[in-house]
């Protein structure tokens, strides 16, 4: 898997812009959730702001978005894939979960603007959470808005931040939509309800009936069908690092049942070039890249949202 990663790493560098952030292709503009993304799967490996063969792209991801949050440019308009299919306040949750694992790296003037930005993000998110425990139901597949949603906040809450968003709404939301979506015998929504459980275990809901029926299901999928996997989009990548991470922190049997075979189907599906497509929704190759990315080099813990 180490030519795959290198293969991977090759390729997203190339989706570099001259403002320090990453399109969602070779070429393109910058897109903030992108740009997040592909720092997150340099931070998976290890590089930091300040040490590591990637620590300058990180520096520059870094100043991209530190630019984004402080000019306000961030909106909850629909105009991007990842919005379009998480939700309005994605680009607001990407961004805060890469800045939260940068806190603390470099200078205490870097250190500053990154805090004061998080806090900006982190105040956002808390007052667009919906009682219920969700950011909205704008975009195809919400549900991966929520989990990530709370994945940004969780990250700024161990960094030192105070966050006033309900945690404990968020995993009630996922149980109702879990119970919902599993009365249902298609597989849309198989990995998208699997990738739930990263907040369904931190809280101690994994034990769940219906938590337990939608990890069996994805496992029966990936064994033995999964004929759809070179059909899958951004999203499915993405499911694929959140439930990775998952079962990193179960380990055990779960664990070595998973990682071989997510890693095996990943690799096998990596273009010529080193990078990683979607064939629905997200087709952004950055997106998928970087996803998949964070997933292959997961064992590394090097994220602190990745720790035990």
């Amino acid at each position: 898997s180490l030519k795959s990663i290198d293969r991977g790493n090759n390729w997203l560098m190339k989706t570099f812009n001259r403002d320090g952030g990453c399109g969602v292709d070779i070429g393109t503009p910058s897109d903030v959730s992108c740009s997040a993304m592909v720092g997150l799967s340099f931070l998976a490996q290890g590089d930091t702001p300040v040490e590591g063969p990637r620590s300058r792209e990180v520096r520059n991801l870094r100043s991209y978005l530190l630019g984004v949050v402080e000019n306000n440019l961030i909106d909850t308009s629909l105009h991007t894939q990842v919005k379009a299919d998480f939700g309005a306040y994605s680009d607001y949750i990407f961004a805060c979960l890469f800045l939260s694992q940068v806190v603390g790296e470099g200078k205490d003037s870097d250190n500053d603007a990154v805090r004061k930005a998080v806090t900006k993000l982190v105040d956002v998110l808390s007052s667009a959470q919906h009682p219920q425990g969700h950011w909205g139901h704008s975009g195809r597949m919400p549900n991966l808005g929520v989990v990530s949603g709370w994945c940004a906040l969780r990250g700024a809450y161990f960094a030192g931040f105070n966050i006033r968003a309900n945690s404990e709404n968020t995993a009630k939301y996922l149980m109702t939509q879990l119970e919902q979506n599993l009365r249902s015998e298609g597989s849309r929504d198989i990995f998208t309800d699997a990738a739930g459980m990263r907040v369904l275990y931190a809280v101690g809901k994994d034990d769940q009936p219906v938590a337990q029926k939608a990890v069996d299901r994805m496992f029966t999928y990936l064994e033995h069908d999964f004929s759809s996997f070179n059909r899958l989009g951004g999203e499915q990548f993405l499911s694929f690092q959140l439930i990775n991470d998952t079962m990193l922190k179960m380990g055990g049997e779960k664990w070595e049942r998973w990682f071989p075979l997510v890693r095996q189907k990943l690799m096998d599906a990596q273009n010529s070039d080193g990078s990683w497509t979607g064939y629905s929704c997200i087709t952004s190759r950055t997106f998928c890249t970087a996803s998949a990315l964070m997933t292959l080099t997961s064992p590394n813990r090097f994220l602190p949202i990745s720790q035990p």
